[in-house]
């Protein structure tokens, strides 16, 4: 992952959170949500707007879900005072 620019690491991520919001397989968002917080620790979610997350229907997330949805919140907050 450190081989995407600050610009692709951004779109990657602004994508990522718009499929997540859309996903309907339990298994496919716990590995968007995963790759979101490997971006993270990449320094790529920069400016990136990961609000649609906001959006992901209550009944696709799970216990396996809720530690990365905790863990990206900071984003969702900064975000939600725009």
């Amino acid at each position: 992952m450190r081989s995407y620019s600050a610009r692709e690491g951004h779109v990657i991520v602004e994508v990522l959170a718009v499929m997540a919001s859309f996903e309907e397989s339990r298994v496919c968002l716990e590995a968007q949500l995963h790759a979101l917080s490997e971006l993270d620790t990449a320094d790529k979610i920069g400016d990136a707007d990961l609000t649609p997350l906001r959006e992901i229907d209550d009944a696709v997330v799970g216990v396996e879900h809720r530690e990365y949805l905790e863990y990206l919140q900071p984003y969702l907050d900064r975000h939600a005072a725009e």
